[in-house]
């Protein structure tokens, strides 16, 4: 496939036979995957990953440590007579499934009390790698794209997506900023389609592990009076797109005066659909009062410390009931009634955000109205902010939370 100057490409393709094993822990006790392979005659515990946390998961590719270990050896298409998960504090093993056949992208969750497969979301994966290459100094891009079909459900909120990406290019401008990204995509509706920014340092394993409770939303209005926030909507064809975007660099080498080119090469995805439960909070930018806001850019991860400008800004606690990823939406709503989508500057602290010095006990920065995801556990007190850009306004807002449950605030 090639694609030139000013050209995007797209390559569609037939779906690749799904093959991953997810095990979530959904319990207060620190666990690891177990299995007992075809050549094996009892269960063995994942000594190569480590132990999964309340609220994390661990999934398997045919290429996982443990899985190609010569005494585990598990591979696609083989039968696991066993898939387990083994409680370090109870120390004793739950069986998951047994007899499993190794392909299907499937979910397994431990609550602390059974480990049961998940049948509440959707999930395909791609074990087989496959690339992608730009040609020439646009800002075009090049895709490839897999036709699937969702389940008949109402509808999901939430998308994650799990790859490797392995940069080639033609070493004109070194390491030079990357938009990449695997989304969804079915008119009118499209997730994030921007997943990876930032650098891609050539001949090395890039993982991205792209967990967004709110990324498969879209605002829609109502007679400029309301608006609903709603997920893709199952029971249709849609498309995986897998996207390589250019960065701005010449078309041509100023030496060789060959055209330029990068070629992506993805491995181990993982593409998973779910229903998050949402937290609507109402309010007003500026009622905590005014500060000098962090000024990090989380495309290049460069620290600025804090603008010169006092900002508005509003700051909301909250705590959580369950460990888990948590995303965050904003829409906010000028005094004349115009709807402003990704004007915020949303950020998420743990423990009470200071408005001068340092910002040490900031998770997570977004100036598009969107934090995608964020690890949380119960026990502590988080604050979301939302607040002006450069200028001051008395906007109200609408800030939506997608986690495992609803937040308190």
């Amino acid at each position: 496939m090639k694609c030139y100057i000013y050209l995007s490409c797209v390559l569609f393709s037939s779906v690749v036979s799904a093959d991953t094993i997810s095990i979530i822990n959904k319990s207060e006790s620190l666990i690891y995957g177990a299995f007992q392979s075809k050549i094996m005659t009892g269960v063995a515990a994942d000594s190569v990953n480590g132990y999964i946390k309340d609220g994390k998961d661990h999934v398997y590719f045919e290429s996982d440590g443990f899985f190609s270990h010569d005494s585990i050896d598990i591979k696609v298409g083989d039968v696991i007579p066993k898939v387990s998960i083994f409680n370090q504090t109870l120390n004793r093993y739950e069986i998951c499934a047994e007899n499993l056949v190794f392909e299907g992208a499937l979910t397994f969750s431990y609550d602390g009390e059974e480990c049961q497969r998940v049948h509440n979301q959707f999930a395909h994966s791609t074990s087989a790698p496959f690339d992608i290459t730009t040609y020439g100094g646009s800002r075009g891009g090049a895709s490839l794209r897999e036709r699937i079909i969702l389940p008949t459900v109402a509808e999901y909120k939430g998308i994650r997506t799990m790859y490797n990406l392995t940069q080639e290019h033609s070493g004109y401008g070194g390491e030079y900023a990357r938009y990449t990204g695997t989304f969804l995509f079915r008119s009118p509706w499209e997730t994030e389609t921007l997943q990876h920014r930032g650098y891609i340092k050539q001949g090395e394993v890039n993982k991205v592990d792209w967990y967004a409770p709110l990324g498969a939303t879209k605002y829609f209005f109502y007679d400029n009076e309301s608006f609903d926030l709603k997920g893709i909507p199952g029971g249709d064809e849609i498309t995986i797109q897998h996207f390589n975007k250019n960065g701005n660099y010449m078309a041509y080498h100023p030496e060789t005066g060959e055209l330029n080119y990068n070629t992506l090469t993805y491995s181990d995805l993982r593409i998973e659909l779910f229903e998050p439960k949402v937290t609507l909070i109402e309010g007003v930018i500026g009622t905590t009062g005014e500060w000098k806001r962090p000024d990090f850019d989380y495309f290049t991860n460069e620290d600025n410390g804090r603008i010169k400008e006092n900002i508005p800004y509003t700051s909301i606690p909250f705590t959580v009931d369950e460990n888990g990823y948590y995303g965050f939406k904003v829409i906010n709503r000028g005094p004349l009634g115009d709807w402003k989508i990704a004007q915020s500057v949303l950020y998420i602290f743990d423990g009470v955000p200071k408005e001068n010095g340092h910002y040490k006990n900031m998770l997570a920065e977004n100036s598009l109205g969107h934090i995608p995801g964020v690890f949380l556990e119960k026990g502590k007190e988080y604050y979301i902010v939302n607040s002006d850009a450069y200028e001051a306004t008395s906007d109200s807002f609408y800030i939506h939370v997608g986690g495992p449950q609803l937040i308190n605030h």
